[in-house]
């Protein structure tokens, strides 16, 4: 595995690039293999939080929101809607959003 270089902002978000592109790579080996797999569950979830996390390195918090928004409203089970929820309080907070974000992390208590 290649070695990794965490110095500063500018070296965590290339760092992030190059694990989105090994991500990239990956999931295109899958396609190849089967095309069906485009249509799974699994790869609008996959899919999603790529997309988000990219957005959001990037300071696209529109483009993070949406695809976070439709995460936590597919989330099938408790413990993953808790998660999905805090990481998308966490990018309304990053957007300035904090009334919304708070509202979203009360929704875990209830």
């Amino acid at each position: 595995m290649a070695s990794v270089e965490l110095t500063g902002r500018e070296g965590i978000k290339k760092n992030l690039r190059k694990c989105y592109d090994r991500f990239e790579e990956t999931l295109e080996a899958r396609l190849a293999k089967d095309s069906t797999f485009q249509e799974t569950p699994y790869y609008r979830l996959i899919t999603n939080w790529k997309y988000a996390g990219l957005a959001e390195m990037e300071g696209n918090f529109e483009v993070a929101l949406r695809h976070l928004a439709v995460l936590v409203d597919e989330a099938e089970n408790p413990t993953s809607k808790v998660a999905t929820r805090r990481y998308y309080a966490r990018a309304l907070w990053k957007s300035g959003q904090n009334d919304l974000a708070k509202s979203e992390l009360q929704k875990n208590l209830s």
